[in-house]
């Protein structure tokens, strides 16, 4: 099937009619085309035919290549022809994978030397935008409702399918660019290579990297716009959608830097008139948050605060925007406000994993952002006490997403006390996100109200918190990966990132436990702890178990409520840390519906066993941990009730805080 549409005379296609385009062709902005079926051997035999001077250059077959910074992938092949004065096209091959089963195109339109298409994936529209140059086409592809265009070339070819073999493959002119990129002189060398591969994608990272440059050596401003000038002339062959693109680059290198800020200005006031009030929501949002670090820059101070309270906003939708916080900071800091840049730059090192994503990130003036020193910088504390500081901050800072008022929840009398157990560890960053999130709740619903439990695990590496308690019961759930969390014996995987989701899975996991925590049961269970000299005596007795079941446990567990150890993944303090399973991780079978336990467990022995593990483990991994947090200064003891046939965990029982004497 061969989809007709005019030739259109018109030169002046907007940036607003490409966006429309995208988002709403099937509401019909843009020209509908008729349908016509044509023979497809007809046609490539007329083209043959009609191969003379005066034959349009769009006539033709031409791969679809899109740009993935020093790659590419060619999806689709389309044939286009021209028959009584009307161009006609179709998709003639798209790659043979899955991901490409439903694309089909769905729309064109011609100028002299510019095309417009329209290809519906079946989950979106994308809209390819570009410019003839000779026998190639340079444009852009980007996705309905996105404001990030990929650069993308249309070419001849010859051929009439594609092979797998054509998903990814490697620009050419890579070698040449990398050379250019690692060179001394690299301005110089990557200006060259644009000179002499015009027609390269590889050009936008080139002139990326060339302004990035001039800026950190602080090379006169008429310089650098002499290389903006460059980017804008060169970005406006590949179509109407890099130019625009290429504006919102140059904001983002330049809006903080002060010798520079009039470049920014420039491009915001030409992308602010080009897109017009009528655009999607995200370019929308884009230009607010581009208005808003301007102001802030500004000298003039109604502009400044107008620009702090738009930040501030931002940063309530995307509280780790780290670029946008930087800003803030260094306003901040540039207005003479240590107390405000404290706060910031505090918090940015204590939560888990943010430090370590700004390693890259510079500051306006070109240098290299290390948090925790500047930190340390603008504290005016005496040295010793800068990590209780660090620490006493955390606290604050880490559960920022819980409610501020703790809810009233009625505990029902005879209820199922809820146990949450979750497997994670000191030194993997994806267990972050689980153990925020089931911290956050904690700290709304604090035991009794339900129980949590941490297991630590030697993933992806060694971890001092680790216990053979712990371990075994990582087996005993089959256990595979951290992190990992079991509602009542019912394993939940999918809790694993940064802190970045802490606040989503929150979100989730809060709701579940406030409705889990009224269950009723009829298993009924008594736990005493006390504590006389290093001895923890515990008494544990369960009645009530259904004698149908056969292979039920009673178990005991000892944790820590609150262990002090700064882990490579930021977490500067784990509650409910696993240190022993008294009786051992079997626990007692309950026969006949009861079981009794009586246990005294030495503190002092059950430190050094730990002790005795870490370092076999130093030994047999050739391994040397930093710190062993092993002392322990408060404890509670844990009971709980697990159906070992289903792992249903039937009831629980904690101890309150005991203190275990020097």
């Amino acid at each position: 099937m061969i989809f007709p549409v005019n030739f259109l005379l018109h030169k002046n296609i907007t940036l607003l009619s490409i966006i429309c385009l995208s988002v709403s062709l099937c509401s019909g902005c843009g020209q509908k085309s008729e349908q016509q079926d044509i023979d497809p051997t007809q046609l490539t035999e007329n083209q043959t035919e009609q191969d003379d001077e005066n034959q349009s250059p769009w006539v033709g077959r031409w791969e679809l290549l899109v740009n993935n910074q020093t790659s590419e992938f060619r999806p689709i092949i389309i044939e286009i022809g021209e028959s009584s004065g009307k161009f006609m096209f179709r998709m003639i091959a798209k790659l043979p994978m899955k991901e490409f089963e439903k694309w089909n195109l769905v729309h064109a339109q011609f100028t002299e030397d510019s095309v417009l298409l329209a290809i519906n994936t079946g989950e979106t529209y994308l809209t390819f935008d570009g410019t003839l140059h000779g026998e190639t086409v340079l444009g852009s592809l980007f996705a309905s409702e996105q404001i990030d265009p990929s650069p993308a070339r249309l070419i001849k070819t010859s051929r009439f399918d594609l092979q797998e073999s054509d998903t990814q493959q490697v620009v050419e002119g890579v070698k040449e660019f990398e050379n250019a990129f690692n060179s001394i002189d690299q301005i110089a060398a990557l200006g060259e290579f644009i000179k002499t591969h015009p027609n390269n994608p590889l050009i936008f990272i080139s002139y990326k990297a060339m302004l990035s440059q001039a800026i950190d050596k602080k090379m006169p401003l008429e310089q650098v716009q002499k290389i903006v000038g460059e980017v804008k002339k060169s970005s406006g062959r590949w179509g109407h959608n890099m130019a625009p693109f290429t504006d919102r680059e140059i904001i983002e290198l330049t809006a903080e830097k002060t010798n520079y800020r009039s470049l920014a200005i420039e491009s915001f006031t030409v992308l602010n008139e080009l897109i017009g009030e009528e655009t999607v929501e995200k370019m929308r949002k884009q230009m607010d948050e581009y208005q808003a670090r301007l102001d802030l820059t500004s000298e003039d101070k109604e502009e400044q605060a107008r620009g702090e309270t738009a930040v501030k906003e931002l940063l309530k939708q995307k509280p780790f925007y780290l670029k946008l916080i930087l800003s803030l900071a260094e306003f901040y800091e540039n207005n003479n406000r240590t107390d405000d840049a404290l706060k910031v730059y505090s918090r940015l090192a204590v939560l888990p994993g943010v430090s370590r994503s700004m390693q890259s990130m510079k500051s306006s003036t070109g240098e290299e952002v290390n948090v925790l020193e500047k930190t340390r910088e603008l504290w005016k504390g005496q040295d010793a006490d800068f990590d209780h500081y660090l620490d006493e901050f955390y606290e604050k800072e880490v559960h920022f997403f819980t409610e501020k008022e703790k809810p009233e929840v009625p505990l029902r009398e005879g209820r199922r006390i809820l146990m949450v157990e979750l497997f994670t560890g000191a030194v993997c960053p994806p267990c972050v996100a689980g153990d925020l999130a089931l911290g956050g709740v904690e700290k709304m619903l604090p035991a009794p109200n339900f129980i949590a439990v941490r297991y630590h695990q030697h993933i992806p590496g060694p971890d001092p918190l680790t216990v053979a308690a712990g371990e075994a019961r990582f087996t005993y759930y089959d256990g595979t990966g951290t992190p990992t969390m079991a509602f009542n014996g019912k394993k939940v995987e999918n809790i694993g990132g940064s802190i970045l989701q802490a606040d989503q899975y929150y979100q989730e996991i809060y709701p579940h436990i406030k409705n889990l925590i009224s269950q009723i049961s009829i298993v009924k269970l008594d736990l005493e702890a006390s504590v006389q000299g290093d001895v923890i005596q515990i008494q544990a007795k369960v009645e009530n178990v259904p004698k149908v079941k056969n292979n039920v446990k009673l178990r005991l567990l000892i944790v820590d409520p609150k262990m002090r150890y700064a882990a490579s993944n930021g977490i500067r303090f784990h509650e409910m840390v696993a240190r022993d399973m008294p009786g051992g991780p079997n626990g007692v079978l309950i026969s006949d519906g009861s079981a009794d336990i009586k246990i005294d467990h030495s503190t002092s022995k059950m430190q050094t066993e730990i002790m005795k593990e870490l370092k076999s483990l130093e030994k047999n991994r050739g391994f040397k941990f930093d710190e062993m947090p092993i002392e322990l200064k408060q404890i509670r003891v844990i009971a709980f009730v697990q159906d070992d046939a289903t792992r249903e965990i039937l009831q629980s029982a904690i101890s309150p805080v005991l203190t275990i004497s020097p």
